[in-house]
């Protein structure tokens, strides 16, 4: 589906002007912003795009001066993907199915609640900060793991004392 819209997507006019394709450019802008717009959104595109072209070598992502933010971003999109969310949307609606909930209630409840997260985030990030929030979030997910393999290990030894090693 995303395939299908994307061919009714304007072109970049930054990239087209990058390329030296000025009049598709131009054409672009006058579909995003009008005719009477055009001029002086070239005018402005042309003069903060001087001098953003850079050669960098694979290396320095690396090894050099880039490797900070390189590895941040990594490290960040890596916590993002390990934090589980999209399995929580997933499998929302097996998961309240099973316990009674219609699916279509239990993903409007989960929307809502993802909703208000957002929003909570948003203003505690004006407050806080993103660095602060990122390392919280990150400890927050720790403990819950270590308390998740607590609680396991605590009830794996609990049915095995119980009902010994045939229980489980």
């Amino acid at each position: 589906m995303l395939a299908v819209f994307m061919e009714f997507c304007a072109e970049s006019p930054h990239w087209l002007l990058k390329k030296g394709r000025s009049t598709e450019a131009e054409a672009q802008f006058e579909k995003l912003f009008g005719g009477s717009h055009v001029k002086t959104a070239i005018i402005e595109l042309s003069k903060s795009g001087r001098g953003d072209e850079v050669e960098v070598k694979l290396s320095e992502f690396l090894f050099g001066r880039y490797f900070k933010v390189v590895f941040i971003g990594s490290a960040l999109f890596a916590l993002q993907q390990l934090s589980g969310i999209n399995a929580v949307f997933y499998f929302s609606s097996a998961v309240f199915k099973s316990a009674g909930v219609p699916s279509d209630s239990a993903n409007i409840c989960v929307g809502i609640c993802n909703l208000l997260g957002s929003i909570i985030a948003m203003i505690m990030m004006d407050k806080l900060g993103r660095k602060v929030l990122l390392t919280g979030s990150f400890f927050g997910m720790e403990d819950e793991g270590i308390f998740r393999r607590v609680f396991l290990c605590l009830r794996v030894n609990f049915a095995l004392f119980w009902f010994g090693d045939n229980g489980v």
